[in-house]
């Protein structure tokens, strides 16, 4: 096929439905290195497939991955899911798989609102990543050797609201593929990947969860992480008290109705009982085209039913074009 793309669509890594059928799609520039590009292409295929798995995309709120305690409690479980990943004696992985149960149920437990949330959306974009790295290696020491190289760069993310499944799904998945579990064919759209490691190795969580994480926890670089989070956490307070002013005040809001939208989904910044904060986003309603700037940032209500401008004060319009030094607004005709 050779055509021009559709202005009221947006480009990004995804499938989308244009052109009277569904479409893999892929942006430029493609990654370098054969195994990059393919865990990306062997990602968004199964997509493609993951509605017909019962596998149905949705809003997810993960805004709980923002907190430091969140943040603290998943790093600890990455740590242990991926010392029992290293190992090959079958106790000591076992081990290992229960300390990083133990962290992530202590996780859910504390922030239980978002239980649902979180296990679904590791479904629906971890179950992606596994399967983009299993199809795009040929041994267990390659996936291995991404799995350290993802812990790397995980562990010094700011955000990881939108992007925490991708690893946790890749680590999680390895893990069950090294049990006996014919695991694949137990997966829905409610699965909970920790679960199944539970019952895949017959892992016993202790009752005491908070003595075993105080007793474990130092196995697994805890006062690294506690220090970066510490760190971390202080700058956002900061930030946050900043953006809840920006956008609390002088904004403009525009209701979201048929929204299509593609973003970054390492810059999110949550800011609670408000709505998410996005970066490099482009957002196709009824109303027309917006899109931030190289620097500006814009806001999606927690109920995903508006879309929050700041600068209000400070718009030039200019036909049918309405335009801050953040965002610019494409409005169409009639709704000008």
């Amino acid at each position: 096929f050779i055509g021009k793309f559709p202005v009221n669509k947006n480009i990004a890594n995804s499938t989308i439905n244009v052109f009277g059928q569904q479409w893999v799609m892929i942006a430029l520039p493609i990654p370098v290195g054969v195994i990059n590009r393919n865990i990306l292409f062997c990602h968004e295929i199964f997509h493609y497939w993951q509605d017909f798995l019962g596998h149905v995309p949705r809003a997810y709120n993960n805004i709980h991955m923002d907190a430091k305690d969140a943040r603290i409690l998943l790093k600890l479980e990455w740590n242990a899911f991926l010392s029992a990943c290293k190992t090959t004696d079958s106790s000591l992985r076992k081990i290992a798989i229960c300390d990083a149960l133990t962290f992530r149920k202590q996780r859910q437990q504390k922030f239980s609102k978002y239980y649902s949330d979180e296990t679904a959306f590791e479904i629906q974009e971890g179950l992606a990543q596994y399967t983009g790295i299993k199809l795009s290696v040929s041994s267990d020491s390659m996936y291995l050797h991404i799995l350290d190289k993802e812990m790397e760069s995980y562990a010094k993310k700011e955000n990881l609201v939108r992007s925490f499944a991708y690893f946790s799904g890749a680590i999680m998945g390895y893990l069950l593929d090294q049990s006996t579990s014919e695991w694949r064919k137990q997966i829905d759209g409610n699965s909970d990947l920790g679960y199944l490691i539970q019952k895949a190795y017959g892992v016993v969580i202790p009752t005491d969860k908070e003595k075993h994480i105080q007793q474990r926890k130092a196995l697994y670089d805890y006062n690294n992480i506690v220090r970066f989070e510490n760190q971390r956490d202080s700058i956002q307070t900061i930030k946050k008290k900043q953006l809840t002013k920006l956008f609390t005040q002088d904004i403009k809001k525009l209701p979201l109705k048929n929204m299509q939208i593609s973003f970054d989904p390492n810059s999110i910044i949550p800011l609670e009982n408000i709505g998410n904060i996005y970066k490099s986003v482009r957002i196709v309603d009824d109303w027309g085209i917006l899109e931030s700037k190289s620097n500006g940032f814009i806001l999606i209500t927690e109920d995903w039913k508006y879309v929050i401008l700041p600068f209000a004060n400070s718009i030039k319009t200019n036909n049918n074009v309405e335009e801050t030094e953040s965002w610019k607004l494409q409005l169409k005709a009639d709704n000008k």
